[in-house]
């Protein structure tokens, strides 16, 4: 009897034990997963010259790409992740006339080795411009005033740190050291350096403060301050921006003396009706704004109404105008004459998951 009441605790055991290994489905640990995704950006335009201060170019018609992005962006692991990034665009042609296509972004994020941060090694957007470009919102139609000037590089190849400052990402930081050269290759000792700073005093609105400074040679520098404004809701968006840029020519003095660069830009989109909004931008811009008794200034505009029959898929008629009146113009000096053009500009971005 004893033997019998043994033999069944034994077996009861053994078969307790068998079923404790095995766990329903829903509790066994799924193995993780880095995905990654292919995405694109186009920006095309059929471009019509109504009025040109070069009265040769006047008339000058096309249908064209402006630009054309292709990405991949990679998650590694929990703490790693990758991006390379390529670019064309109609201001960077072959010796054939077709549009070549170069290395944008290529680099390795490092995250949270400094706390609520991600380092970022290689070829990566500077902090000169990201958020700007978000508030504007039409990158497609233009660049941001400091990028559409050419005084700042949007990509540079060094080292960045990008982090937050509250756990909710209303106050953060983004700092840089690059070589200065942009997408081209170092060719000097120089480096630049890039600072910013940004906070959400409400929902939906942004204050960001940005410097970079960039060294020369013979004590040759450039030290660029900016400034930042926005708000942006679903029903509208508004920002405004205004940058100062000191330019010393040194001991040696071989770009001439030295200037003080100075723009401000403001603009706004704005919900219309069911997928149509209306965009309008004015900038002014003075390459040497402690000279007052020679050179010009500049005023450029933007009006444009976008329509978007898809997600992702933007039809924007649109004008560009362009004003340049002198400082103090003389008796000799010949009249300026406005650039106005018209365009249509098809904007479209499409994306892929790579398992």
């Amino acid at each position: 009897m004893i033997m019998s009441i043994l033999l069944m605790l034994t077996m009861a055991q053994s078969q307790t034990k068998r079923e404790v290994k095995k766990l329903p489905p829903d509790v066994v640990p799924a193995p993780k997963t880095y995905d990654g995704k292919i995405w694109g950006m186009t920006f095309s335009d059929f471009s019509y010259l109504a009025q040109s201060e070069d009265a040769v170019q006047k008339g000058t018609n096309s249908f064209a790409f402006r630009r054309i992005y292709l990405g991949y962006d990679q998650s590694i692991s929990d703490q790693f992740s990758a991006q390379i990034l390529l670019e064309a665009s109609n201001a960077d042609t072959s010796f054939t006339g077709t549009m070549d296509f170069h290395v944008k972004h290529a680099y390795l994020e490092w995250k949270e080795l400094v706390p609520s941060s991600s380092i970022f090694f290689g070829l990566s957007q500077t902090p000169s411009m990201a958020l700007s470009e978000k508030m504007w919102g039409y990158r497609s139609l233009e660049k941001v005033i400091l990028d559409r000037n050419g005084l700042v590089q949007t990509s540079d190849m060094g080292v960045g740190l990008k982090g937050q400052f509250a756990s909710d990402g209303s106050v953060g930081y983004a700092l840089m050291a690059g070589n200065g050269q942009g997408i081209r290759l170092e060719n000097d000792k120089l480096k630049r350096f890039y600072g910013e700073f940004y906070f959400q005093p409400i929902k939906g609105g942004v204050v960001e403060l940005y410097t970079d400074y960039e060294n020369g040679a013979n004590a040759e520098s450039k030290l660029t301050g900016k400034g930042l404004l926005g708000y942006q809701s679903p029903g509208a968006s508004i920002g405004a921006e205004g940058f100062y840029r000191t330019v010393k020519n040194g001991a040696a003095g071989t770009a001439g003396a030295d200037s003080n660069i100075v723009g401000a830009s403001a603009y706004t989109s704005f919900h219309i009706a069911e997928s149509f909004r209306g965009v309008l931008r004015a900038d002014f811009y003075d390459a040497n704004y402690a000279v007052t008794t020679s050179g010009l200034r500049e005023i450029f505009g933007v009006a444009g109404l976008d329509y978007e029959p898809a997600k992702d898929i933007d039809v924007i008629p649109n004008v560009l105008y362009t004003h340049r009146l002198y400082k103090n113009k003389q008796g000799g000096d010949p009249s300026l004459t406005d650039d106005i053009t018209v365009r249509l500009t098809v904007a479209y971005a499409f994306s892929a998951r790579v398992p």
